[in-house]
């Protein structure tokens, strides 16, 4: 956190031992992506959590980078498909549930495939399980799975082809189903496939790309790439009151995305979308709002909340250290549950902006940074 500009905003003590729990963010009707993003250098370098490597045995090594935004995947190998793969993979670790996006910008061969993938494991021999949203030169989009390692492999052609780059990709996993599908724009989705295929809690996610030949390569960009994954613990999350449409929760390049409904969080009640995880002790929590998307409302909000249940009915003690869509500061605390937060306004700003919550016994202090 920036040890400029930082200015204390407001604290209340509440009365009685407050069991709590930190939450990463919360958000009314509002998409907020919190922390700063670790930095991709644009030096054409493939940089953490993506790492790469040539799965099967392919005559002709690939190769990966990444510069300005995107992704230049060249892999050689006649097939992922069938019983064997061969392709040039550029990946991430997956835990749980998770959805990878990309749009492919540009194929150089036409027999090759670009396309989005989740693998339960990276060996070459017998072919891993796996589901994968793929482009050809030609045309063809298509959804495919394997799922029995070195088993046959299961196609299903998008119905409106032909498709051609540029176009997005979208491979989502819930449990054991996967679903593909493919848009021209990005916003309005068509599903190509779905199936139940059986993989670990701990698999990967990435970019692959072949050629259909163990002799040439095959070259592919992929932009505006999004590996959204679950909320790793102690994280968890959950719906505080009835917010009338449910809330969500990811990691986005290593940013904490949140997405909720609801109208009010430090009211006379509360709903909203929590991130959360047990606080036992006195302790602090620091993040910096990157965004709100949902306008400038000063009633939309991302906030920091040390709460005391997550108890929907009544609202619980809680306090609160927060930003507004427009910018402006707050610092909020309900000394008693089921009553109305005491509030005080903060600073006129601008987002980004950093934000600290502390707990020291019963005395909760709000602070802001620009």
């Amino acid at each position: 956190m920036p040890t400029e500009d930082i200015w204390f905003l407001s604290r209340r003590r509440l009365i009685r031992p407050l069991r709590s729990f930190l939450p990463l963010a919360l958000l009314l009707l509002l998409l907020a992506a919190l922390l700063p993003v670790p930095a991709v250098r644009a030096d054409a370098t493939i940089v953490a959590p993506w790492a790469e490597r040539e799965v099967g045995d392919n005559h002709v090594a690939g190769s990966s980078s990444y510069a300005d935004g995107t992704f230049t995947v060249s892999g050689s190998g006649t097939d992922i498909g069938s019983q064997y793969d061969k392709f040039r993979f550029v990946y991430q670790p997956l835990s749980g549930d998770g959805t990878i996006i990309a749009r492919v910008a540009s194929v150089s061969a036409g027999n090759g495939r670009a396309g989005v993938m989740i693998r339960n494991d990276l060996n070459n021999w017998p072919a891993s399980v796996n589901a994968l949203m793929t482009l050809r030169m030609g045309g063809t989009a298509a959804f495919q799975y394997r799922g029995v390692a070195g088993g046959n492999t299961t196609i299903v052609n998008a119905p409106d082809s032909p498709i051609v780059a540029p176009a997005w990709l979208r491979l989502e996993r819930k449990g054991n189903s996967f679903t593909g599908a493919v848009s021209s724009d990005g916003s309005t989705w068509t599903t190509v496939g779905s199936a139940t295929v059986s993989m670990g809690q701990n698999v990967f996610v990435g970019l692959a790309v072949n050629s259909g030949s163990d002799s040439a390569l095959n070259t592919a960009t992929f932009d505006n790439v999004e590996a959204r994954l679950s909320v790793p613990p102690p994280w968890a999350n959950r719906d505080i009151g009835n917010t009338g449409a449910a809330g969500s929760a990811f990691l986005r390049n290593g940013a904490f995305v949140v997405q909720g409904a609801g109208d009010e969080v430090g009211g006379s009640y509360d709903q909203f979308h929590y991130v959360y995880q047990p606080l036992t002790t006195d302790g602090a929590i620091v993040a910096r709002i990157a965004s709100i998307d949902a306008g400038s409302d000063g009633g939309v909000k991302a906030a920091l909340v040390i709460r005391e249940t997550l108890s929907d009915w009544p609202p619980a003690r809680e306090a609160i250290m927060g930003a507004r869509a427009n910018g402006s500061s707050f610092f909020a605390a309900r000394l008693e549950p089921q009553t109305f937060a005491n509030l005080t306004e903060g600073l006129a700003g601008s987002l980004p902006t950093w934000v600290k919550l502390t707990r020291r016994g019963n005395l909760f202090t709000g602070f802001v940074s620009g």
